[in-house]
């Protein structure tokens, strides 16, 4: 059934023109990765459509490497720092993070999820509690940027990505 849904949801994305594009790639590398178990193809495709420049398969990617830990977590973080190295205010890299969470998370919610991505073993920050919580209008819980150290905030990134996928 995931297999027949994942198909579906890469057809649609190919039908809507994206045949030899960076969004057909990323939709089909979230598919094999996170519901048809092929992570290392699914693997692929995010990395291609990432260095073609698509905004959500570099997050997904850069948020995969920093799971695998090591010398790739730190790939991760460049990716990532990568992606807002071009905004100058605190706020507007939250605000690029924050869309492309939500762009992400309504593919995810299309398909099903057989793959749930394990977050870090350990924590980057040695900082407790530095993340505070507010409540949106939709009653969803977000973290106010301002209030984490670095290392903090990528720890929340993955923790942010990982919740989507239960």
């Amino acid at each position: 059934m995931a297999e027949i849904r994942g198909s579906e949801f890469v057809f649609e994305s190919v039908r809507e023109g994206w045949k030899s594009g960076s969004e057909a790639l990323y939709r089909q590398g979230m598919v094999e990765y996170f519901s048809s178990m092929r992570m290392e193809s699914g693997f692929e495709k995010l990395r291609r459509a990432s260095e073609k420049g698509h905004s959500e398969a570099s997050y997904v990617y850069g948020i995969i490497l920093v799971c695998k830990g090591g010398q790739s977590s730190v790939e991760g973080l460049k990716l990532l720092n990568a992606m807002k190295s071009g905004t100058t205010s605190q706020s507007t890299r939250f605000a690029i993070f924050q869309e492309c969470r939500k762009r992400i998370e309504a593919v995810i919610r299309s398909m099903w999820i057989n793959n749930h991505l394990e977050g870090r073993q350990s924590r980057s920050c040695c900082h407790e509690n530095t993340s505070r919580l507010k409540e949106t209008w939709d009653g969803r819980r977000e973290v106010e940027d301002d209030a984490s150290c670095e290392a903090c905030k990528w720890d929340r990134e993955v923790s942010l990505f990982c919740d989507m996928l239960h």
